[in-house]
Formats: structure tokens, C-alpha cells, sequence
């Protein structure tokens, strides 16, 4: 074992002297208060003392808050004052006044236990970002993916605006992002439908909406989870599928006629949409966007290809896009299809791609196919109990699609709605099947009418 005599001591504090000088000459620009001269430490208010070198003060954790100083005003009111570290890991001052010291801590204390509440659940600065607000980007967020994708289509996102705009903004859009709670949705949801069950549907459509709305805001980190998940389920048990008597289609159709024969310019073909309505099973908007192209009737069977429809766009106008499940279908053609489309083939008056075009050669838009259903619909009032009676052009669609399952079975008519589960065609497009179940036959042979034997004892 070496002992370090007088010398090496002396040598070790040489050296030692050296290193301090060195690390005062490296930190000085950085602190001129940590280090005063070569080897000393100078002890300032932001550093705590251990063993014979002062250390900094620990750095404040996110969520963390410093101690409370106070201060008297001028005014002779009380200033508490701390600091804290948001969840951005920004250090921030928390301030209060009062009268009175303990009065001013108090303050500050409920101040922070406001803010620190926010912290965990990490919205802060959610309280200036109303409801409305986060619908606006969330909206320009759909809008923008469907321009890419495709997903959603702007249909869907302009008919999503309305119940929007029209149920949920008036009743909840001003509320604040910090205030919303899962409560405060219920109530909102459940306002919508009226105390006879309507609306039940709308009501419905916009839990959804508010579900996905609630899932863009939590990515954005303005809700702490998803709170429209976890509203009350509303329950609604829709309709059954409502489907045109052969009666009252066949008055429909006198009607449209009548209404198309008038001699005048121009007239909506509204009979022969309803009619290839009926041949193809197809929706209105994928019969109003179908173009010549698609139309082969040189085969052996005629058909056609249904891969596109119609829409809306919101500031745009007429779209032509993919159908609602995105779809392609080759439909044969009865003969009657045939007939009607052989027939518009050769009496175009103005040339367009499309089967169905106004005079300029466009496509109709729906609302003026349902502007001329009206007109032609007014001088017949004894068939307004078909349209009270819920008839829209859909019924058209579960019409066809009720015929094919009563005489080839639901595989067949949901292969020719375009759906990839037979439940969806059983549910919202087959009307109920009403008719008596009869197997006396089989069941009438498990009991015979004889007269059972009585056993007389003799």
C-alpha cells in the first residue's frame, strides 16, 4: 500500500486545482452564477446543497407544481404565485389575488386543482374549442380523404352535414371540448326524437356520427376517450321493407305516362326510369348514371354494367362516382328493358353518353327526377295513400328484390342487390312473407280420427 506523502498531496492538489479551473473556464458561459473562480462554487438560489457541492434544483415532472410564494401589492392585496409544467412539458406561472395571504393561496389551490384536472386528462386548452369548431376540421377531414380514397363519398358526408347541421350544432354547438361528458351527449342524443317515435332514426344516425366525431377528437388529444361510444345505446327497430302491390304499380305507371305523352319541348322520362328501375333491381342514382358504354344488347342475353352513380356535391355540384358499395354488377335484361332501351338508342334527339340526360346532354340530378314525380303524381290524389304509405323510389329496389327471393330464395336476391351478406337483403329489402303456412297433410296423419277402445272390466 502507497501512502501519498506532503508531496504527492501536494501534487494531487495541484491537480485538482487544474481541473476545477478547467470546468470554471468550460461553464462560464452557460452560468456565470454556478462558478466563481478556479476551484470555487459559489451556492445560488437555484441549486440545493449535498455533502460539499451544491446540486441544481430537480426539474419539475410534467403535471408537477413548484412551491407557493406570496407577495404583498401595492394596493395591499396578497399575490400567490407557483409554477408549473403543462403536458407539452412547457414551464408555466399559475397566479392569484386576494385580500389576504391565506385567502390568495386558497385561490391559487382551486385554480390548480382546475388546471391539474385537465393535465391528467390531458385537455388543456380545450376550454376555447367549441363542439361546432372540431365538426368544421372534422368534416374538411373526410372531404380531403374522400378526394384520395374515395371513403367516405361525398354523398354520405353531405347527407352526415345535414343531421348535423340540423339536430346536434343547435343543440350542442357551442359547448366547450373541457365541458363535454358523456351525460351531457345522452341528453343531447336522446332530444332528437319526438315523444312519438319519430326521428328515432335521425337520432340514431347522429350517435354514430358523434361516436366517429368523438374518435377524430380524442386523436387530436381534445377528449381523454372516446365519450360518444358510451351514450346510451338508442334502440330502433326499423320498418319492414314496404314493396309496390302489382295494383298500384300498374296506376303508377298509367300515371307517369300520361304525365310523358303530353306533347311539350322537353319532359323528364320518368316512366322509363321507373320501368328499368323495376328490370335492373338497381338504386335510382346508379340508373341515372348509366351511359351507353355500359349497355350491350348485341348479346345473346342483353345486360348491362352497373359500376357507377350519381351525387351531390356540396359547392361542386353534379359527381359521378362509384356505386355505395363500390360495386360492379352485370344484370341481364328482361325483354321489356330491352325493348325501352333499344328504342331511347334510336330517338336521341341530342347526342349524350348517357341513357338518361336533360336537353343539354347531362345526367339528371334526383332532385329533379322527384320535382317531375310530383308534377305528374298531382292530378291523381286517390294514389296519395301509396305515397303516404311510405313509397319512395326505394320501394322500387325492394320490389325487385322481393320477387326474385319469393321465386329463387335470398341468395339470388341479394346476389342481385349487390350485397355481400344475405341478412342486409332479408332485413331492409324482403317484405315479410305473409303467406299461410299450410302442411295439414303431413301433421293430419299424427292423430286418426277412430275413436280410442274403452277397456269395460267384463
Amino acid at each position: 500500500m502507497v501512502v501519498a506523502g506532503p508531496a504527492s498531496r501536494s501534487g494531487l492538489e495541484s491537480g485538482t486545482d487544474r481541473t476545477a479551473e478547467n470546468l470554471a473556464t468550460v461553464l462560464r458561459p452557460f452560468s456565470s452564477a454556478f462558478c466563481t473562480s478556479a476551484g470555487h462554487y459559489a451556492r445560488v438560489p437555484t441549486t440545493r446543497s449535498t455533502g460539499d457541492i451544491d446540486m441544481p434544483r430537480p426539474r419539475l415532472k410534467i403535471g408537477e407544481r413548484g412551491k407557493t410564494t406570496h407577495q404583498k401589492m401595492e394596493d395591499g392585496t396578497w399575490k400567490a404565485k407557483a409554477s408549473y409544467r403543462d403536458v407539452k412539458g412547457v414551464k408555466r406561472e399559475l397566479t392569484a389575488r386576494a385580500k389576504s395571504k391565506s385567502r390568495a393561496e386558497t385561490a391559487l389551490n382551486d385554480k390548480w386543482h382546475r388546471l391539474s384536472k385537465q393535465i391528467i386528462n390531458g385537455r388543456v386548452g380545450t376550454e376555447s374549442i367549441t363542439l361546432s369548431a372540431v365538426f368544421d376540421q372534422w368534416f374538411e377531414h373526410l372531404e380531403r380523404r374522400s378526394e384520395r380514397t374515395g371513403k367516405p363519398t361525398m354523398r354520405s358526408i353531405y347527407d352526415d352535414r345535414l343531421v348535423v347541421n340540423n339536430h346536434v350544432l343547435p343543440r350542442a354547438g357551442e359547448w366547450a371540448m373541457d365541458q363535454i361528458t358523456v351525460g351531457m351527449l345522452n341528453e343531447m342524443l336522446w332530444s332528437i326524437p319526438g315523444k312519438d317515435g319519430s326521428l328515432m332514426a335521425t337520432a340514431r344516425r347522429a350517435q354514430t356520427i358523434m361516436s366517429r366525431l368523438c374518435a377524430y377528437a380524442v386523436s387530436h388529444e381534445l377528449l381523454p376517450f372516446n365519450m360518444g361510444r358510451e351514450t346510451d345505446k338508442i334502440e330502433y327497430t326499423s320498418p319492414p321493407p314496404k314493396v309496390v302491390e302489382p295494383e298500384e304499380l300498374g296506376a303508377i305507371r298509367e300515371v307517369f305516362r300520361a304525365w310523358c305523352d303530353h306533347p311539350t319541348r322537353w319532359r323528364t322520362p320518368i316512366l322509363d326510369i321507373l320501368d328499368l328501375m323495376l328490370a335492373t333491381g338497381c338504386r335510382i342514382g346508379e340508373v341515372l348514371a348509366l351511359t351507353w358504354d355500359k349497355v350491350h344488347l348485341e348479346d345473346d342475353v342483353a345486360w348491362v354494367m352497373i359500376d357507377s352513380s350519381t351525387g351531390y356535391v356540396p359547392g361542386k355540384g353534379m359527381a359521378i362516382g362509384p356505386t355505395k358499395n363500390r360495386k360492379s354488377l352485370r344484370i341481364a335484361l328482361p325483354d321489356f328493358a330491352v325493348t325501352l332501351l333499344m328504342r331511347r338508342m334510336t330517338s336521341q334527339i341530342v347526342e349524350s353518353e348517357y341513357v338518361f340526360h336533360t336537353s343539354a346532354g347531362n345526367p339528371y340530378y334526383l332532385s329533379q327526377i322527384e320535382r317531375s314525380v310530383k308534377w305528374a303524381m298531382s292530378p291523381a290524389p286517390h294514389l296519395q295513400h301509396i305515397w303516404q304509405g311510405g313509397f319512395r323510389s326505394h320501394s322500387l329496389r325492394k320490389t325487385v328484390l322481393t320477387a326474385i327471393e319469393r321465386e329463387h330464395g335470398l341468395a339470388a336476391a341479394a346476389a342481385q342487390g349487390g350485397h355481400s351478406k344475405e341478412y342486409i337483403t332479408e332485413k331492409f329489402y324482403v317484405a315479410p312473407n305473409l303467406a299461410t303456412i299450410d302442411h295439414t297433410d303431413a301433421i293430419g296423419q299424427l292423430i286418426t280420427m277412430k275413436s280410442p277402445v274403452v277397456a269395460t272390466g267384463e
